[in-house]
C-alpha cells in the first residue's frame, strides 16, 4: 500500500502539477480519494495479517451536511491511520493536526503537503505559531470537510497521566479536580483545541474507541497478534450552538473536561468489558 500510495501520488502530480493545479479543489479532491483509498487499503489488509476487526456507532451523525471538528481519543499508534479509515468511508475530506514525526512516512510527506494538514513540531519554542497554523487550517472547512485532533497531544499511559495531572497544578488548578478523576485517557491540552474552535463554527465530533493498546515493540505487537478484542468505536456529534462560546472560556475549557470525563467513564467500561477476566 505504502509503494501503491506512492505511485499514485505521482499520477496525481503528473495531472495536476502542470499549471501550478495542485493546489486547486479538484487536486484535493483527488488527493483525499488517495488518502481515503490508502487508509482503508492499510486498515482492510490489517484484517488478514493481525486480525484487526471494528464495529463503530454513529456514522450516521457524520453524513449531516456541514464541516466538523473532530476530536478523537489517542489510545494507540495507529489511531491516525484507522481514524481515516473508518471517517472516509462516508466521503468526508480529513484534514489532520499531526505530529511531525510522521512525515517519516513517504505517504504521508507526499500527500499530507498536498491536503491541508498541519505537522506540529511538539519540540518547538515557538508555541503561539504552531497555535497560528491549527487555526489558520480550520478557518476555511468546507461543507464536506473534518479536521481531525487528537486533544491529548500524546498516547495514554498512567505515567503520562500522572504527568499531566500533576502540570496541571501548577498551569490551571482550576482542572485539577476534573483531571484527577480520568482513569483512561488523558486531560485535554486545551491550547491546540481552543485554536481549532477560534476560527472556525463547524460542529463538534467526538471519537472515541477501545479495544487495542498501545503497542511499542515489535515483540509485543508479536505477542498480541492476533488480536483478541475488536475495536468498538463511537461517535457523538454536538451541535456548535450547544457549546460555549470562545468568550466564555472558562465555562468552554469546563465544558470540554466534562464531556471527556465521559468519554473518560465509557473507555474505562468498555475496557474493563473486553479484558480476558469479562470472557469477552
Amino acid at each position: 500500500m505504502e509503494f501503491l500510495g506512492v505511485v499514485l501520488a505521482f499520477v496525481l502530480w503528473v495531472r495536476f502539477a502542470p499549471g501550478h493545479r495542485l493546489t486547486l479543489i479538484a487536486s484535493r479532491r483527488a488527493h483525499s480519494r488517495l488518502q481515503r483509498f490508502w487508509a482503508r487499503g492499510l486498515a482492510t489488509g490489517a484484517k488478514f495479517t493481525i486480525g484487526l476487526r471494528w464495529s463503530i456507532t454513529g456514522t450516521d451523525q457524520l453524513r449531516r451536511d456541514g464541516p466538523v471538528i473532530v476530536l478523537a481519543r489517542h489510545g494507540s499508534q495507529g489511531d491516525a491511520l484507522l481514524t481515516a479509515a473508518l471517517l472516509a468511508g462516508d466521503g468526508r475530506r480529513l484534514r489532520f493536526v499531526l505530529k511531525k514525526q510522521l512525515l517519516l512516512d513517504p505517504c504521508l510527506d507526499i500527500v499530507g503537503h498536498r491536503i491541508p494538514n498541519y505537522f506540529v513540531n511538539r519540540d518547538s519554542l515557538d508555541n503561539k505559531s504552531e497555535l497560528a497554523n491549527i487555526s489558520r487550517l480550520s478557518s476555511d472547512l468546507e461543507s464536506d470537510e473534518a479536521l481531525v485532533i487528537f486533544p491529548e497531544g500524546t498516547r495514554f499511559s498512567l505515567g503520562k497521566l500522572a504527568r499531566a495531572v500533576s502540570a496541571l497544578t501548577e498551569t490551571a488548578p482550576q482542572r485539577v479536580n476534573a483531571a484527577q478523576e480520568l482513569r483512561s485517557v488523558l486531560p485535554i491540552r486545551t491550547a491546540g483545541t481552543l485554536a481549532a474552535l477560534s476560527t472556525s463554527h463547524a460542529d463538534l465530533v467526538f471519537c472515541n474507541h477501545v479495544g487495542v493498546a498501545d503497542i511499542s515493540s515489535m515483540q509485543q505487537l508479536r505477542n498480541e497478534v492476533p488480536l483478541r478484542n475488536p475495536l468498538t468505536f463511537k461517535i457523538e456529534r454536538i451541535s456548535r450552538t450547544t457549546v460555549p462560546t470562545l468568550l466564555e472560556e472558562e465555562n468552554l475549557i469546563q465544558w470540554l473536561d466534562g464531556q471527556w470525563t465521559e468519554i473518560d467513564r465509557w473507555v474505562t467500561q468498555h475496557q474493563a468489558d473486553k479484558s480476558p477476566q469479562s470472557g469477552n
